[in-house]
């Protein structure tokens, strides 16, 4: 099963609800859309996630709120919109000018016997990663516009 990184957009009038589970129920169900990135596409722009200003749920607690939490929620608001958006329309500029097929390099993996390993070669297609980015910026100008939240749910 594929790690995905889910991203919603949620209105900013939307009350969500108080406890654990139903906060993410109302999420999903009050989203006006939302955008799946899988989980190696994230890991190899993870660091430069990092650099966008971010806030943590009332469920979640984080020492540095920047960049995406990985295994719990983030919350995308106005504050994040310039870093996000830079960091995304660079990527997206990067990726436009890839092959039809791009080839990421992943994680380092180790062999059976724990000896040698390799890097896992992750492949994308072109335009379903330019489609998330696009769909992902897009999310950003209705933050930027009408105040609105982006809700990420990690792994």
């Amino acid at each position: 099963m594929a790690l995905i990184h889910d991203f919603y957009l949620v209105p900013k009038d939307v009350m969500l609800n108080k406890d654990i589970v139903s906060y993410m129920d109302s999420i999903k169900e009050s989203a006006v859309g939302n955008v799946k990135i899988h989980d190696d596409l994230i890991l190899y722009m993870n660091d430069t996630l990092k650099w966008v200003p971010s806030k943590c749920t009332p469920f979640t607690k984080r020492f540095n709120e920047m960049g995406l939490d990985y295994y719990a929620m983030t919350i995308l608001d106005e504050d994040s919109t310039t870093t996000l958006k830079d960091v995304l329309l660079g990527w997206r500029m990067i990726f436009a000018s890839a092959p039809k097929e791009i080839t990421l390099t992943g994680m380092y993996i180790l062999s059976d016997d724990q000896e040698d390993g390799e890097y896992e070669k992750n492949i994308f297609d072109k335009d379903e990663v330019l489609e998330q980015l696009d769909a992902l910026i897009a999310f950003i100008i209705e933050v930027e516009k009408h105040g609105h939240k982006i809700y990420h749910l990690g792994i």
